[in-house]
């Protein structure tokens, strides 16, 4: 089990995007920067509202896919049987024109100080390859499943039980 802090394999000051940031401009970064997500914070206060992953992206590219829930036409509108939750969702991110019309607003998040050991734990049982690290509720880093390696490698296949190499992760 790996006790040290998130803190210690971070990537630290991690790019964001604001959420007014235009689709073409957003696409543009990812490929720019090699990014596979990005937080959406606040231009106020630096706040995380979000987060818009490559997967979002694709998503938006496959509008023609959306599942329509059932329904019956009555009158002038439709009695529907399914919750619109999903569809509505779906809807939004295909006709995306800004960072928050794409972002993910259930962001999982971390503390520097949890344990590496604890962000394995969440990245595994939220099914994500990354998570934000938050302090005052601002942004201050990105862990990824690369860092998580990165501690194996450091604190628990290294000969001395100190780093293994001392390089940085990249993710």
């Amino acid at each position: 089990m790996i006790d040290a802090a998130v803190r210690d394999v971070m990537l630290e000051n991690p790019v964001t995007v604001v959420p007014d940031m235009q689709l073409r401009d957003l696409v543009d970064l990812f490929v720019r920067e090699g990014l596979q997500g990005v937080p959406v914070v606040s231009p106020e206060n630096g706040a995380l509202l979000g987060i818009v992953t490559e997967s979002d992206l694709i998503l938006q590219e496959v509008e023609g896919d959306i599942d329509v829930p059932h329904f019956v036409p009555f009158l002038d509108g439709a009695i529907f049987f399914d919750r619109t939750d999903k569809y509505d969702r779906q809807m939004k991110k295909a006709f995306a024109a800004t960072a928050s019309d794409l972002m993910n607003e259930d962001v999982r998040t971390v503390t520097p100080g949890d344990t590496i050991h604890e962000a394995a734990k969440r990245m595994a049982h939220h099914d994500v390859s990354r998570l934000v690290v938050v302090e005052d509720d601002r942004v201050v880093g990105v862990i990824a499943r690369s860092h998580i390696v990165l501690a194996l490698a450091r604190y628990e296949f290294s000969d001395d039980g100190g780093p293994a190499d001392g390089g940085d992760a990249a993710g």
